[in-house]
Protein backbone atom coordinates (compact mmCIF):
# COMPACT_ATOMS: atom_id res chain seq x y z
CA UNK A 1 0.00 0.00 0.00
CA UNK A 2 1.35 3.30 -0.83
CA UNK A 3 1.28 6.05 1.51
CA UNK A 4 -0.34 9.35 0.06
CA UNK A 5 0.14 11.46 3.22
CA UNK A 6 2.62 14.04 1.66
CA UNK A 7 -0.28 14.14 -1.30
CA UNK A 8 -2.82 14.52 1.44
CA UNK A 9 -0.59 17.23 3.09
CA UNK A 10 -0.12 19.27 -0.18
CA UNK A 11 -4.42 18.89 -0.52
CA UNK A 12 -5.43 20.99 2.56
CA UNK A 13 -2.57 24.17 1.88
CA UNK A 14 -3.46 23.95 -1.52
CA UNK A 15 -7.57 23.60 -0.25
CA UNK A 16 -6.85 26.73 1.97
CA UNK A 17 -5.60 28.81 -0.38
CA UNK A 18 -8.50 28.13 -2.70
CA UNK A 19 -10.55 28.83 -0.10
CA UNK A 20 -9.17 32.50 1.02
CA UNK A 21 -8.70 33.46 -2.66
CA UNK A 22 -12.56 31.94 -4.01
CA UNK A 23 -13.90 33.33 -0.43
CA UNK A 24 -15.69 30.15 0.29
CA UNK A 25 -16.11 28.03 3.38
CA UNK A 26 -12.03 26.48 4.69
CA UNK A 27 -13.52 22.89 5.43
CA UNK A 28 -15.75 22.67 2.60
CA UNK A 29 -12.37 23.61 0.17
CA UNK A 30 -10.71 20.75 2.00
CA UNK A 31 -12.92 18.01 1.67
CA UNK A 32 -12.98 18.95 -2.03
CA UNK A 33 -9.38 18.84 -2.36
CA UNK A 34 -9.36 15.53 -0.47
CA UNK A 35 -11.98 14.25 -2.42
CA UNK A 36 -10.32 15.44 -5.49
CA UNK A 37 -7.30 13.99 -4.44
CA UNK A 38 -8.36 10.28 -3.64
CA UNK A 39 -9.98 9.97 -7.18
CA UNK A 40 -6.76 11.24 -8.65
CA UNK A 41 -3.64 10.70 -7.08
CA UNK A 42 -3.37 6.81 -8.98
CA UNK A 43 -3.51 8.94 -12.09
CA UNK A 44 0.14 10.77 -11.02
CA UNK A 45 3.30 10.12 -13.06
CA UNK A 46 6.46 11.62 -11.49
CA UNK A 47 7.74 11.74 -14.93
CA UNK A 48 5.08 14.30 -16.29
CA UNK A 49 4.88 16.53 -13.50
CA UNK A 50 6.25 17.25 -9.61
CA UNK A 51 3.47 16.20 -7.06
CA UNK A 52 2.95 19.60 -6.17
CA UNK A 53 2.21 20.95 -9.37
CA UNK A 54 -0.32 17.61 -10.02
CA UNK A 55 -2.24 18.29 -6.23
CA UNK A 56 -2.04 22.16 -7.02
CA UNK A 57 -3.95 21.12 -10.27
CA UNK A 58 -6.28 18.82 -8.81
CA UNK A 59 -7.33 20.48 -6.15
CA UNK A 60 -7.97 23.96 -7.96
CA UNK A 61 -9.98 22.34 -10.30
CA UNK A 62 -11.69 20.37 -8.22
CA UNK A 63 -12.53 23.51 -6.35
CA UNK A 64 -13.91 25.63 -9.60
CA UNK A 65 -15.92 22.61 -10.22
CA UNK A 66 -17.92 22.61 -7.17
CA UNK A 67 -17.87 27.04 -7.28
CA UNK A 68 -19.54 26.42 -10.77
CA UNK A 69 -22.14 23.53 -9.40
CA UNK A 70 -23.13 25.85 -7.04
CA UNK A 71 -24.07 28.81 -8.77
CA UNK A 72 -25.59 27.20 -11.25
CA UNK A 73 -27.78 25.77 -8.10
CA UNK A 74 -27.66 29.61 -6.87
CA UNK A 75 -31.52 30.29 -6.93
CA UNK A 76 -33.74 31.78 -4.09
CA UNK A 77 -36.82 31.46 -3.31
CA UNK A 78 -38.93 34.82 -2.67
CA UNK A 79 -42.55 35.17 -2.09
CA UNK A 80 -43.46 33.19 -5.02
CA UNK A 81 -41.00 33.64 -7.40
CA UNK A 82 -37.35 32.10 -7.75
CA UNK A 83 -34.53 34.52 -8.97
CA UNK A 84 -31.52 32.88 -10.45
CA UNK A 85 -28.50 34.97 -10.13
CA UNK A 86 -30.38 38.46 -10.04
CA UNK A 87 -31.28 37.75 -13.58
CA UNK A 88 -34.58 36.55 -14.03
CA UNK A 89 -37.68 35.75 -11.65
CA UNK A 90 -39.20 32.39 -12.37
CA UNK A 91 -42.56 31.52 -10.90
CA UNK A 92 -42.51 28.09 -8.67
CA UNK A 93 -46.79 28.07 -10.25
CA UNK A 94 -48.07 27.19 -13.58
CA UNK A 95 -48.75 30.39 -15.23
CA UNK A 96 -49.84 32.12 -18.51
CA UNK A 97 -46.35 33.73 -18.23
CA UNK A 98 -44.31 30.25 -18.49
CA UNK A 99 -43.14 31.12 -21.89
CA UNK A 100 -41.95 34.78 -20.86
CA UNK A 101 -39.71 33.54 -18.26
CA UNK A 102 -38.11 30.64 -20.89
CA UNK A 103 -37.63 33.68 -23.57
CA UNK A 104 -36.26 36.20 -20.64
CA UNK A 105 -34.08 33.45 -19.79
CA UNK A 106 -32.33 32.24 -23.00
CA UNK A 107 -32.64 35.79 -24.04
CA UNK A 108 -30.18 36.29 -20.48
CA UNK A 109 -28.29 33.55 -21.42
CA UNK A 110 -27.92 34.41 -24.77
CA UNK A 111 -26.61 38.26 -23.77
CA UNK A 112 -24.13 36.42 -20.88
CA UNK A 113 -22.22 35.19 -24.33
CA UNK A 114 -23.54 31.50 -24.03
CA UNK A 115 -23.36 29.38 -26.96
CA UNK A 116 -26.72 28.10 -28.46
CA UNK A 117 -26.54 24.66 -28.20
CA UNK A 118 -25.87 25.00 -24.11
CA UNK A 119 -28.76 27.36 -23.85
CA UNK A 120 -32.02 25.30 -23.29
CA UNK A 121 -30.09 23.15 -21.39
CA UNK A 122 -29.32 25.64 -19.43
CA UNK A 123 -32.47 27.00 -19.33
CA UNK A 124 -34.01 23.48 -18.36
CA UNK A 125 -31.78 23.18 -15.50
CA UNK A 126 -32.59 26.82 -14.00
CA UNK A 127 -36.07 25.68 -14.18
CA UNK A 128 -35.76 22.24 -12.60
CA UNK A 129 -33.92 23.64 -10.00
CA UNK A 130 -36.65 26.14 -9.50
CA UNK A 131 -38.73 23.56 -8.83
CA UNK A 132 -40.68 23.45 -12.51
CA UNK A 133 -41.30 19.66 -13.68
CA UNK A 134 -40.46 17.98 -17.11
CA UNK A 135 -44.18 18.34 -18.76
CA UNK A 136 -44.07 22.25 -17.66
CA UNK A 137 -40.87 23.13 -19.06
CA UNK A 138 -42.07 20.92 -22.29
CA UNK A 139 -45.37 23.09 -22.30
CA UNK A 140 -43.22 25.94 -21.93
CA UNK A 141 -41.17 25.64 -24.92
CA UNK A 142 -43.55 24.29 -27.11
CA UNK A 143 -45.26 27.86 -26.23
CA UNK A 144 -42.03 29.58 -27.31
CA UNK A 145 -41.77 27.43 -30.43
CA UNK A 146 -45.48 28.09 -31.34
CA UNK A 147 -44.80 31.82 -31.34
CA UNK A 148 -41.50 31.94 -33.21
Amino acid sequence: MTDYSEAYQLAKVFAIVAAKKYRIDIDDAISDGYLAVSEKITKFDPEKAKLTTYIYMVVTRQIITTLRSRKVRSCVKSNSEVVCDGAVAIPEENSDDDSSVVVRLALDLAASGKKHKTIRKSVENALVEAGWGKNRIAEAFDSVLERV
